[in-house]
């Protein structure tokens, strides 16, 4: 085979494993380097098969024993893994030899042993052999990291990869049914370099959206952590108010306790005794604790929700457990406690003054779920079949709002979201796995 073609060829199938082994293994160095590397050793291979000469068969050794130092040497992991990492490799690049031989044989209607001696059609095999090679390696990637590109959207770029290879394949094939093609040299130069411009395209793209896709989760995470950072703020000011307030209050019922006490011991005035004390009890009862759990997000966001004009009046119960140390982000805290909240809050609005409301929350952890579950007074709601959710009507039912943002929460960490009408009262219940996928 000509000696342009030949490196181009093994170019293509390097860069095919190198974007393989990048999804499934970690990397000493970049991209752009170990494809160098590699290539290097090609190179060299190919000179002292043409200086000594050495023979296809132990030219084809050599090959393999240098993608073996190279994923043993510039790949980390443990050294088993990485050789058996290289052997689905081999089995990959041996199996799109097949395949792109038999596609060839097929096409012209030749038996192997021809194809081996003509350099035409060797080129087109090639070129075939690097699409199935590339088509096996984004297939086992998508089967292999499927949860985690699920989780982080991540499939459409490997899906569109996907594709553009595909299409290529049969149009390339299409193309060849010209055997007359095979025959012009500089056809066979432009076709292997259209591919290798190709792959470039697409691996770049990927990266490059690889790269986007991290500077947008940079920004939501300096997004999330400012959101955080203001939560916290209020809750310490709450927290500093709240303290300030029960100093005040303390000094206040010492005094009016004294004065109780005087009023009783002269046997005198029990009726404005009766009073002070009824005052004490009402000052008490308003002044309402900020400490629900050891996490500080989720004491913060239940703080500022129970001090607001539309919280007041509903009696609420909170009794939190297991929350000191989840492996959640803050800001699917912040928004789950505050989402549920609202939604509770605004079902007791809507049954108007007079009627009992209460909002009753409380977490613990089972069978490696965190759950959190609440309960608050609702309106006859509409029914709701197959555990579908209420829709986000403001006039449907108690629980119309964040009920999309909660589902997407669950989601999320692989875990549930239902919710129960019965007897006048709702039930939500939001389960998240404590072991998450790490990025």
């Amino acid at each position: 085979m000509n000696g342009v073609l030949y490196i181009l060829n093994n170019l293509i199938q390097i860069i095919e494993c190198v974007f393989f082994l990048e999804q499934i293994a970690k990397p000493r160095f970049k991209f752009s380097t170990i494809c160098g590397f590699w290539l290097a050793g090609v190179v060299l291979v190919f000179v002292l098969g043409r200086a000594v000469p050495l023979s296809q068969d132990l030219q084809g050794d050599l090959r393999i024993l240098l993608g073996a130092v190279v994923m043993i040497g510039l790949y980390h992991g443990k050294i088993i893994k990485r050789i058996l990492t290289y052997l689905l490799v081999l089995v990959f690049s041996l199996s799109s030899e097949f395949v792109g031989l038999k596609v060839c044989s097929e096409l012209y209607h030749l038996p192997y042993e021809e194809l081996s001696i003509k350099e035409n059609y060797i080129v087109f095999a090639m070129i075939l052999i690097a699409d199935v090679l590339f088509i096996f390696c984004l297939l086992f990637s998508i089967f292999w990291r499927r949860k985690e590109l699920w989780i982080h959207g991540n499939f459409r770029q490997l899906g569109i990869m996907l594709l553009f290879v595909t299409i290529h394949f049969l149009m390339v094939i299409v193309y060849y049914l010209d055997q007359s093609v095979l025959d012009n040299p500089r056809n066979q130069m432009i076709q292997t370099g259209f591919q290798l411009l190709l792959y470039f395209a697409l691996i770049f793209n990927y990266f490059n959206a690889l790269r986007t896709r991290k500077l947008m989760e940079s920004e939501q995470t300096l997004r999330n952590l400012e959101t955080e950072m203001e939560h916290n703020y209020q809750y310490y000011m709450l927290a500093d108010e709240k303290f300030t307030e029960v100093s005040k209050l303390r000094h206040d019922i010492l005094n009016q306790i004294q004065t109780v006490q005087y009023l009783l011991r002269n046997g005198e005035n029990e009726q404005e005794a009766r009073a002070i004390m009824q005052r004490i009890e009402e000052q008490l009862a308003a002044a309402k604790t900020v400490h629900f759990c050891q996490n500080p997000i989720i004491n913060s966001v239940l703080t500022v929700k129970m001090n607001t004009v539309q919280a007041s009046g509903i009696e609420t119960d909170i009794l939190l457990s297991d929350c000191g140390d989840l492996p959640f982000d803050n800001y699917d805290i912040c928004s789950l406690f505050a989402n549920l909240y609202d939604n509770a809050v605004e079902a007791c609005q809507k049954l108007g003054e007079g009627k009992d409301r209460f909002i009753e929350m409380r977490s613990g952890i089972q069978n490696d779920f965190f759950v959190l579950k609440l309960r608050n007074s609702c309106a006859p709601v509409t029914e709701m079949k197959n555990g579908e959710m209420p829709k986000s009507d403001k006039g449907s039912d108690g629980h119309g709002y964040g009920t999309k943002i909660i589902e997407n929460i669950a989601k999320k960490y692989d875990g549930s979201f239902t919710m129960r009408f019965e007897n006048g009262v709702m039930t939500a219940v939001v389960a998240l796995r404590l072991i998450v996928v790490k990025k």
